[in-house]
């Protein structure tokens, strides 16, 4: 990894950068959730902007790793909410750790709402730390689908 893109920006630096643009990106990836799906977002600025975009009323289950969601998100909005835990990346504001519950082989979840460090076209997405890719990773396979939310500074970037 170069080394002028391995440094982490802490989680209250990112939720000022590009605001506009990921108020956004978080309406629109909103708009794309039924009402009854169950959720599983990992942490970030666009997807702690995605989680407060959420209406109310929709009946939707949270999964999330993210120590900022669950912090700032109204969660009685929600009909069951499950944190994810591991160790605390302090920087982002997430937990990092095994995507698994007690007694469960695996996790299933309708969508998978995910925030990258970048996206390119021919290496894929891609975040800073091994553990935090293998993290989403496991988020992805346990969903039916992903919504990956990431604004133009993120594109034809690898990390």
């Amino acid at each position: 990894m170069r080394a002028d893109t391995s440094k982490i920006v802490p989680v209250a630096d990112r939720i000022i950068a590009q605001a506009d643009a990921k108020t956004r990106i978080a309406a629109a990836a909103a708009a794309l959730v039924d009402s009854g799906e169950t959720l599983m977002v990992n942490g970030g600025s666009t997807t702690l902007a995605f989680a407060k975009m959420l209406p109310p009323d929709r009946s939707l289950g949270l999964i999330t790793n993210s120590v900022s969601i669950l912090d700032q998100v109204d969660t009685t909005a929600f009909t069951n909410v499950y944190a994810i835990g591991g160790e605390l990346l302090s920087i982002s504001g997430v937990m990092i750790g095994p995507v698994v519950f007690p007694h469960s082989d695996r996790i299933h979840v309708d969508t998978a709402v995910i925030g990258v460090r970048a996206v390119h076209p021919t290496r894929g997405i891609s975040t800073a730390t091994v553990a935090e890719a293998a993290m989403i990773s496991d988020m992805m396979r346990a969903a039916r689908r992903t919504i990956v939310v990431a604004d133009s500074t993120k594109f034809w970037q690898s990390a």
